[in-house]
């Protein structure tokens, strides 16, 4: 009896665990609104910069940042997240950006994998679009 118990808990945990699984998948729906973020890095000398990043939830994104050395950017892209979380953005200047982002979309960690050498940690502020997606 105490034998088929465990395994009765044993066999409960492991659905719950693979229930809770199923549920922790993404897609591109899983980024949409605006974003924060601060970075650090260099591009032939130490910088740091600080934007906002704005998702559609269909694959579009905007970037609008600052530099330490007061230069400003803004890009379109277009990203692309896989069921495990992980997902990369291809901007319009050839700049890609390697990311993971919790299942809820609140908060995701990325690193450019070309242009200049910049990791973060961004965080969504708001589901709506602050940041001038839509033209």
């Amino acid at each position: 009896m105490k034998s088929a118990v465990i395994c009765s808990l044993a066999a409960a945990l492991a659905l719950s665990g693979a229930a809770f699984a199923a549920d922790e998948t993404c897609s591109d729906k899983t980024l949409q609104g605006s974003y924060i973020f601060s970075a650090s890095g260099t591009d032939k000398s130490p910088i740091a910069e600080a934007g906002m990043v704005g998702y559609d939830g269909a694959g579009n994104v905007v970037f609008k940042g600052k530099y330490s050395n007061n230069a400003e950017i803004s890009l379109k892209g277009t990203y692309k997240i896989s069921g495990n979380c992980r997902g990369e953005v291809r901007y319009e200047d050839g700049r890609t950006v390697t990311f993971f982002v919790t299942p809820s979309g609140d908060e995701l960690t990325w690193v450019v994998t070309s242009g200049p050498i910049l990791a973060s940690n961004s965080w969504r502020v708001s589901k709506s679009d602050l940041i001038g997606m839509k033209p």
